[in-house]
């Protein structure tokens, strides 16, 4: 999910996360990027700011864990200026038995 959960709030995150996980293997990674400080600010529809710890918190509702967060392209100071600034988190899926 790149630039999408930055657009709803937490429970509709997870509700549209949650929906497309049935079509995945076990152990699929599951990759959700959403922008830093200055790229949320960027866009007035931007509804909730999705920092790490909030994707994490997404994830793992959705039966995830997370496996490696970063920032790219620049370290994650760079986030509060540069509008292109975001935050990556890697996820695996594991399917409730």
């Amino acid at each position: 999910l790149s630039h999408v959960l930055e657009h709803m709030d937490i429970q509709e995150a997870v509700a549209v996360l949650s929906s497309y996980l049935p079509y995945v293997k076990n152990k699929a990674k599951v990759v959700v990027i959403t922008p830093q400080e200055a790229g949320y600010r960027s866009d007035s529809t931007h509804r909730t700011f999705v920092d790490w710890s909030i994707a994490e918190s997404i994830l793992k509702k959705c039966s995830c864990s997370v496996i490696k967060t970063y920032s790219f392209p620049f370290p994650r100071t760079a986030g509060k200026l540069f509008r292109y600034n975001e935050f990556v988190t890697i996820g695996q899926y594991d399917k409730p038995k």
